[in-house]
This record gives C-alpha cells, structure tokens and sequence, in this order.
C-alpha cells in the first residue's frame, strides 16, 4: 500500500477506473466520476486564474451537495487547505471562523443567510477574505459555482500540485460544545504518510 498517496490521486485513480459510473447522488443530480472530474478540474483552473493556490484556505459551508465534492477535490488538485463549515453554524460562529481562518475565499449557500454575514465582514475588513463564491444562487459583483464550471481549459493542470510536494493534508474543522460553552474551538489536521 503506498501511503505518499493524496485524495487528488485516489479521485484519479478510481475516475480512470470507473468514468462513467455513477459517483453521487445528492437528491438533487446523478453524477458519474466523469462529471465531478470534469467539474473539479474547471474549479482547479478557475483557482489558478483567481490567484488562489497551493496553502491557500478556502472555506466550504455547504450541504452535502455535489458541489462540495468537485470543490473538495479541486482543492485537494491545488494544494490548497479546505475549511469546512457546517451550514447550521450561527451569524456569531460563522463569523468566528471566517475572522480566524485565515481563508481567502468561501463557497456559501442561499438558504441560512450566511452569503450577508460574510459580505458584511469582508466589507468591514475583520478577515482575510477576498472572494465569496456563491452556490447555486447569484449575486452581483461575486463569482458563482456555475461561473466556475465555465472555465474549461486544460489550464488547471498549471496549478495542480505535483505529486511530490503533495506531502501533507491540512483541514480546520471548527466546532462548538453547547453544553460547556458557546464558543468555537478549532482544531488543525495534518496528516503526513
């Protein structure tokens, strides 16, 4: 078992195996491995295009929605670090986590507000934050998950990490105890095989 193996090469290996068999189901869409590879790479190319890359963080309060999968891996293809938040986060943990992330971007849905708290924190400047990607809804003056799927290029290879560099995997998982207090605690993984 070779264990200097990334998410981005086991996503290639089982999409080279198996492209049009079907990869999700999220309620919503049918997807073969073919359409998230497909989706995954325009996102890849659409980062390198935007500036972001390799140690970047990019945060991902979304469902479990297809989008979240093509978004994971184009990360994973850049070498960039996911921050993954849960979307029944309220204004003040989103907040918190936004402010102490470090990201650079964030992908957000429509339904649990969370695209005006974060709009009115990078107006603010209280975080790091450049880009606010929209999913499956539109906002003017901000990039969507479709207007990222239009970028096919094969460009995306340009940014994607070699499989030499890719030594460690990093996620910030952000959480809350209700029961012992109402603040967000983070915690770091790195995980290096």
């Amino acid at each position: 078992m070779d264990l200097n193996v990334s998410i981005h090469d086991v996503f290639e290996k089982a999409y080279k195996r198996y492209p049009d068999k079907e990869f999700i189901y999220d309620g919503y869409k049918r997807l073969t491995y073919k359409d998230i590879k497909q989706m995954s790479d325009s996102i890849a190319s659409a980062f390198h295009q935007l500036g972001i890359g390799k140690g970047d963080r990019i945060i991902a309060c979304l469902p479990n929605w297809h989008e979240f999968l093509a978004i994971y891996f184009a990360i994973a293809k850049i070498g960039a670090i996911l921050v993954p938040c849960n979307t029944r986060y309220r204004v003040e943990e989103l907040s918190y986590i936004v402010a102490n992330s470090g990201a650079k971007a964030i992908f957000v849905v429509e339904e649990h507000g969370h695209f005006h708290t974060v709009k009115s924190l990078m107006e603010s400047n209280e975080s790091a934050l450049e880009m606010v990607f929209t999913v499956r809804f539109q906002e003017d003056g901000h990039h969507s998950f479709e207007d990222l799927l239009k970028n096919r290029t094969v460009e995306a290879a340009a940014g994607s990490v070699h499989r030499s560099e890719r030594r460690c995997v990093f996620h910030f998982i952000y959480f809350r105890n209700n029961r012992t207090s109402e603040r967000c605690h983070a915690h770091a993984f790195k995980f290096c095989p």
